[in-house]
């Protein structure tokens, strides 16, 4: 299964490179 990035849309998230929160097969992994 591949890779989900979750995003806010955030001007920040595209610069930084960063997502909110990412899911990754059976895992979900959540910043903050």
């Amino acid at each position: 299964m591949p890779r989900r990035l979750i995003s806010t849309g955030s001007p920040f998230e595209k610069t930084a490179g960063y997502s909110r929160a990412v899911i990754d097969g059976d895992f979900a992994f959540v910043a903050g």
